[in-house]
C-alpha cells in the first residue's frame, strides 16, 4: 500500500515542461538522396513523424530530455539513435540500404523493440500487416503464421494461442504492459483481444518469469497499440472486410489526433459470421459469433516524464458447437445442410474489459515507471433456457507495477522492480454450475537485472526474481474446501549475446520458470461443457517448474538471410488431465494430476531469400518441430503437429493512379502427429494453400483492396489442436475475403 500510495503522489509531482522544435533530413548512406516516407518514430512517447518526398521531417512538441529515435524505411536498415537534451537544429540520418526488407512494411530488430530492451530473452516481433498480408479471422489465426506458434481453435469465434505446445494458464497475455486475464484455464474461452488499434506483437517462447512472474511458463504475448500520428495531423482509418465461407463481416473504424502535448485514439470494431462452410459444402453447426470492441487512448508528456490513459473492451457472443448429451458422437450430427446465422442454444457471452494508466519519469539516466491497471472478464453460458444462466463467473483484476531503470558509462544498465496483483473471482448465486468457488488470489514478485557491454561484439544480462502467491477459496464446492495455499518460488535467467560480424550473431540463453497450480485445477468437480469432458481437481497440486536452454543463431547478407533455433525445456510436477476412461453424462471424465518430470525439445528455423535479378521476388520459409522425450509423456495431450511453410511474395508497382502493389502465395504442410495421450486421436499429415493480391491507390488518402483465399483447394482436414477434432469436425472449407481499407492522414 505504501508504494501504491507513493505511486499516486508522484502522478501529481509538478513538471517542468519545454517546446522543442527538432528538423531533420534522412538520406540513403550511399547516395546521400533523401529516403522518402520514412518512420521517424518516439520510443517514449509514440509519436511518430514521417520523412516528405526529399527526405525532410518535422517533430515538434513536448518531448524527454531524453529522447530515442527509431528511423525505418522499406528497403533500409532500421536505425534507433539516442538523444540527449536535444535541441532546436537540423539532424541528419543516414540509414543503409538493404533488400531482403523489401517484403514488410517494418522489420524491427530485435534490440530495438519493448521487450528485447529490457531483458535477456530472444524475442520474436511481428508486425500484424505482415501476419495479416493473407486475411484471416480471428487475432489467433494470424498469430499462428509465426514459427512455433499455433492455435487452438473452437470454431472461428474461440481462438488461443500455443506457444511451444504450451497453452492456457502457461501463457501470459499483456497489452501495452497490462496483464490481460480472461479466464485461461477454459480451453473453450477466447483470448479477449482484437486487432483494431494494435501495431504489433512481441512474442517470447519458453519460462518467462523473470519479469512477468509465475504463469509465464510456456510463454508470453505482448502486444503494442500502433503509434500516434505526426504532431499536428489526425487520421482516420476505415477497414471493410467480408468472408465468403462464412458470410461473415468485418467492420474497423480508428481515429488518431496528435497535438504539441496531447495525443489521442478512438476505435470501433464489429464483426459478424455465420456457420462456416465446411469442404463437403455443410456447414458447422452453431460456429456462428460476432464481436465488439471499444478502444480509447490518450498520452500526454513534459520534458521529464509521460503519461498512457488506455481503455479496451472486447465483447464476443458465440455459439458453442459439438455440445451433446447423447453418449455415442456421430460427425454428422454436428453438420447442417442450411446455414445460420441468428443465435440458438448453447451460447458463451464473453467481455473483457481493461483500464491501465501509465507514467514514466526521465532524470539524467534514470527511467522510472508507474502503471496501474483495473481488468475484469465476465464469462456467461446458456444451455437449455435464456432465462437461466449455466455459468455465470466475473474475474476482477488489480495490478500494480513499479519499475526503475539506470544507465551509467554506456556500458552498464540495471532494472530493477514490484508486480504486485490481487485477483477476484465470483460466481453468481443463481447460475446452474459452478465449476470453480469464489476465490481470492494475491501475487507478489520483486526482481532485479543487470546488463552489461563487455565488448564491442559481448553483451552479458543476467537477472533474478522472488514471487509470492497467496490463494484462498472463499466457500467450499463439491464437498472440497475451502482451501488456503501459499506458493512462492526464485527464478533467475542469464543470457549472452554475440555480434561477431555484420552478417552473423547468435544468442543463448537460460531461464527458469514456475507456475502454482490454478484453482480449477486444484478444486475443479463439474461439467466442462465447452471443452466437451468432466474435470475434476486435485488439492495435493504443487507447483510445476521449469527450466530451458534456448540457442539462437543469425545470419543476414544483402539476398539472404536465416535463423535456426534450438531448445530444450525440462519440466518437473508437470500438471496435466488425466483421461479416466469412464463417462459422465455421456461426458468423457479427466482428472488433473502430475508427472514427476517431462522434457521437451525442438527447432524453429526461418529463412529470406531475395533473388538479385528478380529483386521483387521475396521467399520466405519457415519450419516449426516439438517432441516431448518421456515415454510418461503420452499423458501430454495437445502437441502440435510439426509445421513446414513457405511464401512467395512478388511485389509490383504497375499503374499510375490504381498500383498492384504484391501478390502473394504460402503453402503450408502439415506432418502426422502420432505423439498423442491416451485415448486422444492421432492426426495424419495434410497441407493446405493460400493466396492473395493486393492493389493500392497511394496518396493521402490511401485506399487499399486485397482479395484472399483461403484453403485455395478446398482441402478437407481436421486440424491436431482443435476442440473439435473430437467429433470429427473439419476445419472451415474454400473461402474468399475482400478487403477494403480507407486512410486518411490530415
Amino acid at each position: 500500500m505504501k508504494l501504491f500510495f507513493l505511486g499516486i503522489g508522484l502522478i501529481f509531482a509538478a513538471q517542468v515542461q519545454s517546446q522543442i522544435k527538432l528538423e531533420g533530413r534522412v538520406v540513403d548512406r550511399k547516395s546521400q538522396q533523401g529516403v522518402p516516407l520514412a518512420r521517424i518514430y518516439v520510443m517514449e512517447t509514440g509519436q511518430m513523424s514521417r520523412s516528405d518526398s526529399t527526405g525532410t521531417f518535422f517533430l515538434e512538441g513536448l518531448f524527454p530530455s531524453k529522447m530515442t529515435l527509431l528511423i525505418q524505411a522499406s528497403a533500409y536498415e532500421d536505425l534507433q539513435m539516442v538523444l540527449k537534451d536535444p535541441l532546436s537544429s537540423l539532424l541528419m540520418i543516414q540509414l543503409q540500404s538493404i533488400h531482403t526488407t523489401d517484403v514488410e512494411e517494418v522489420k524491427v530488430d530485435a534490440k530495438t523493440i519493448e521487450i528485447s530492451n529490457r531483458h535477456m530473452f530472444s524475442v520474436d516481433y511481428q508486425k500484424l500487416t505482415s501476419l495479416n498480408r493473407i486475411s484471416t479471422v480471428n487475432l489467433g489465426e494470424a498469430l499462428s503464421k509465426i514459427p512455433g506458434v499455433y492455435q487452438s481453435s473452437t470454431g472461428n469465434g474461440i481462438s488461443k494461442p500455443v506457444i511451444r505446445g504450451m497453452q492456457g494458464m502457461r501463457v501470459l497475455t499483456y497489452l501495452n504492459g497490462l496483464r490481460i486475464e480472461g479466464q485461461q484455464w477454459g480451453g473453450d474461452h477466447g483470448m479477449g483481444i482484437s486487432e483494431v488499434g494494435i501495431g504489433s506483437v512481441e512474442i517470447i517462447k519458453g519460462p518467462a518469469s523473470l519479469l512477468y512472474g509465475a504463469d509465464a511458463l510456456g510463454g508470453v504475448l505482448y502486444f503494442v497499440d500502433e503509434p500516434y500520428v505526426g504532431t499536428g495531423k489526425q487520421s482516420v482509418e476505415f477497414q471493410q472486410a467480408f468472408h465468403s465461407a462464412s458470410m461473415g463481416s468485418a467492420t474497423r473504424f480508428l481515429w488518431k489526433k496528435s497535438g504539441p502535448k496531447y495525443r489521442g485514439l478512438f476505435g470501433l470494431s464489429y464483426a459478424s459470421h455465420a456457420d462456416f462452410q465446411l469442404p463437403n459444402h455443410q456447414f458447422a453447426y452453431n460456429t456462428r459469433f460476432e464481436e465488439f470492441v471499444l478502444k480509447a487512448g490518450i498520452s500526454w508528456n513534459s520534458n521529464k516524464s509521460v503519461q498512457h490513459l488506455r481503455f479496451v473492451s472486447n465483447q464476443v457472443k458465440t455459439g458453442i458447437p459439438g455440445e451433446t448429451e447423447d453418449s455415442v458422437l456421430i460427425a454428422n450430427g454436428f453438420q447442417s445442410k442450411q446455414r445460420g446465422r441468428l443465435f440458438i442454444l448453447p451460447i458463451q457471452q464473453f467481455q473483457n474489459h481493461s483500464a491501465s494508466f501509465e507514467k514514466k519519469w526521465f532524470i539524467h539516466r534514470n527511467e522510472l515507471t508507474l502503471l496501474i491497471g483495473q481488468t475484469l472478464n465476465q464469462l456467461k453460458e446458456f444451455e437449455d433456457s435464456y432465462l437461466q444462466k449455466a455459468m455465470d463467473m466475473n474475474l476482477w483484476n488489480t495490478s500494480l507495477q513499479v519499475k526503475w531503470s539506470k544507465e551509467w558509462k554506456n556500458k552498464y544498465q540495471w532494472i530493477t522492480g514490484f508486480q504486485g496483483m490481487l485477483q477476484l473471482n465470483r460466481n453468481d448465486a443463481k447460475a446452474a454450475e459452478i465449476l470453480m468457488p469464489n476465490a481470492r488470489t494475491l501475487d507478489q514478485g520483486i526482481y532485479s537485472v543487470m546488463k552489461v557491454q563487455l565488448s564491442e561484439k559481448y553483451q552479458l544480462t543476467a537477472g533474478l526474481r522472488l514471487d509470492l502467491r497467496s490463494l484462498n477459496s472463499l466457500d467450499s464446492i463439491h464437498g472440497q474446501g475451502p482451501l488456503n495455499r501459499v506458493f512462492a518460488s526464485p527464478n533467475g535467467s542469464i543470457g549472452l549475446h554475440a555480434q561477431n560480424s555484420k552478417q552473423w550473431s547468435w544468442q543463448v540463453h537460460a531461464s527458469t520458470g514456475y507456475r502454482a497450480p490454478h484453482l480449477t485445477e486444484l478444486l475443479a468437480n463439474g461439467f466442462h461443457h465447452g471443452a466437451l469432458r468432466y474435470e475434476i481437481g486435485s488439492t495435493t497440486l504443487r507447483s510445476e517448474r521449469a527450466v530451458q536452454l534456448d540457442y539462437l543463431l543469425e545470419y543476414k547478407s544483402e539476398h539472404f538471410d536465416w535463423s535456426l533455433n534450438p531448445f530444450y525445456t525440462y519440466f518437473s510436477q508437470f500438471i496435466y488431465l488425466n483421461p479416466l476412461d469412464s463417462l459422465m453424462d455421456g461426458m468423457p471424465v479427466f482428472r488433473y494430476t502430475q508427472m514427476d518430470h517431462v522434457q521437451m525439445y525442438g527447432l524453429d528455423v526461418k529463412a529470406h531469400y531475395h533473388l538479385h535479378r528478380i529483386d521483387k521476388l521475396h521467399m520466405e520459409t519457415d519450419l516449426s518441430y516439438l517432441r516431448f522425450a518421456e515415454a510418461s509423456s503420452q499423458s501430454v495431450s495437445l502437441v502440435p503437429q510439426p509445421r513446414f511453410s513457405h511464401t512467395l511474395n512478388y511485389q509490383l508497382n504497375l499503374g499510375k493512379r490504381w498500383k498492384l502493389s504484391n501478390v502473394e502465395w504460402n503453402y503450408v504442410a502439415f506432418f502426422q502427429q502420432n505423439q498423442v495421450a491416451t485415448f486422444e486421436k492421432a492426426s495424419p499429415f495434410y497441407q493446405v494453400c493460400h493466396a492473395s493480391i493486393h492493389v493500392q491507390h497511394p496518396g493521402k488518402h490511401l485506399l487499399d483492396v486485397s482479395l484472399s483465399a483461403k484453403n485455395l483447394f478446398n482441402a478437407n482436414y481436421i486440424d491436431h489442436l482443435s476442440r473439435l477434432k473430437n467429433i470429427g469436425m473439419p476445419s472451415q472449407g474454400r473461402s474468399f475475403i475482400l478487403s477494403i481499407q480507407w486512410k486518411i492522414v490530415s
